[in-house]
């Protein structure tokens, strides 16, 4: 009896693809092999690999050009959950090159929810500002900052398309990021929000808030929300088991 092709899970063909791609140092824009080769090699259906190769499209891994094939993407940029770093600082270890639009940066009122994530009165002076965040030429992340205006007379000031908050906050306010606690889930691109990210609506995000604390004082300054493309970012964090646990 003829012996057949064993159908492996679509997931281990995905890592087994990452696997090939890291194995042989692939540069960005490099075309992997054939499908056919794959198959061989692996000893797989198309049909199989296809839907492997299609993940890691959505992931943003490979990109693939109609006729011609496969090709590595660009790497994504790595977030660590744990960093309150500025977002330029880590682009630029990244080697990557970050762009920011400032959609808005003035005074408005506080809500009710930003209110209470900043622990002030309903009504307060809060600087908000909404920033979209280009990497190496792509609108990544739509971010929103609401800031308490107590804390930080004239920061509405600023030019913050080419001022780091973060920078302008040590510098200037002495308000040095120390501490916060932030929120990711999964969420889906509204019209506003997929036309500024270039995105269609409806596509996969991550959805990121929290607040920022000051150095040495359970004092919030910063409440931050942020729309991030799942294709072009993602996020780790550093596990540590609790000296003394089981």
């Amino acid at each position: 009896m003829p012996k057949k092709n064993p159908i492996r899970p679509k997931d281990e063909i995905v890592e087994m693809v990452e696997a090939y791609i890291e194995e042989n140092q692939l540069e960005k824009n490099e075309k992997l092999p054939s499908e056919r080769f794959f198959c061989a090699k692996w000893d797989i259906n198309r049909t199989t690999l296809r839907s492997a190769l299609s993940r890691l499209i959505k992931e943003g891994i490979v990109y693939s050009v109609p006729g011609i094939g496969y090709f590595v993407a660009e790497k994504k940029l790595i977030r660590n959950l744990q960093d309150l770093r500025p977002l330029m600082e880590i682009t630029k270890e990244q080697e990557k090159e970050l762009k920011t639009v400032v959609l808005s940066s003035h005074l408005v009122e506080a809500s009710e929810s930003i209110a209470r994530w900043l622990k002030i009165e309903v009504g307060s002076e809060v600087m908000e500002l909404i920033r979209l965040r280009y990497l190496n030429g792509t609108p990544s992340l739509l971010e929103y900052s609401y800031i308490n205006h107590t804390l930080t007379n004239g920061l509405e000031d600023y030019d913050f398309n080419i001022c780091s908050l973060y920078d302008v906050l040590e510098r200037d306010y002495h308000i040095k990021p120390f501490a916060g606690s932030q929120k990711v889930s999964i969420s889906y691109a509204t019209d506003n929000e997929s036309l500024l990210l270039q995105i269609p609506e409806g596509t996969p995000v991550f959805f990121l808030k929290g607040i920022t604390f000051k150095e040495e004082e359970n004092v919030p300054f910063e409440y931050f929300k942020s729309i991030i493309r799942s294709d072009n970012v993602k996020f780790f964090s550093t596990l540590r088991r609790k000296r003394g646990s089981l």
